[in-house]
């Protein structure tokens, strides 16, 4: 017989968990697609690029917040059991490493990328001119190519987790 309970707790932890990674990959998906793109397209090209910092900035702590707390919940859930231990080390695996994407975005990659736009705003660069782009427009355009590919496999991390909770998840 199946300890209602301990059921109802599992079945609680997976709504959280679903629901976090919602929010997360949802969030990624408006910022990537559809607000950092918009701003670009409607404003001058010198306060898209300041919008786009002061957003992925903030959004990379709340990435790191939402990613830890999916990391718990997935322990969590594992501590009451799933269909298939292999399912639950795949979704354990995939909710990692979508933060530790997140964390190399909050600590490495926006800083990096943050510092090449100061340097060549200081050095009184057109942003609205792409033909007067110095040699470090190239690391910038690596960086961003770099955060994009990354951002993409953690969308499809997360895409991965609500699969395996709706198809092998929690019994």
């Amino acid at each position: 017989m199946v300890d209602t309970g301990k059921a109802r707790l599992r079945n609680l932890l997976a709504f959280l968990l679903t629901g976090i990674l919602a929010v997360w990959v949802g969030g990624s998906i408006v910022v990537d697609a559809l607000v950092v793109p918009s701003a670009f397209r409607h404003l001058p090209r010198k306060y898209a690029v300041e919008i786009g910092q002061v957003l992925f900035h903030r959004f990379n702590y709340v990435e790191c917040l939402l990613g830890i707390a999916a990391v718990l919940l997935s322990f969590a859930i594992a501590r009451q059991g799933w269909r298939t231990v292999r399912a639950h080390r795949t979704a354990t695996g995939l909710v990692l490493f979508m933060t530790l994407v997140a964390l190399a975005f909050l600590l490495l990659l926006t800083p990096a990328i943050a510092s090449k736009v100061e340097t060549l705003t200081d050095r009184g660069i057109d942003w609205g001119n792409p033909r007067m782009m110095p040699p470090e427009r190239a690391a910038l355009r690596t960086l961003h190519t770099i955060y994009g590919a990354l951002d993409l496999l953690k969308i499809a991390a997360g895409v991965g987790v609500f699969w395996l909770l709706a198809k092998r998840g929690p019994r």
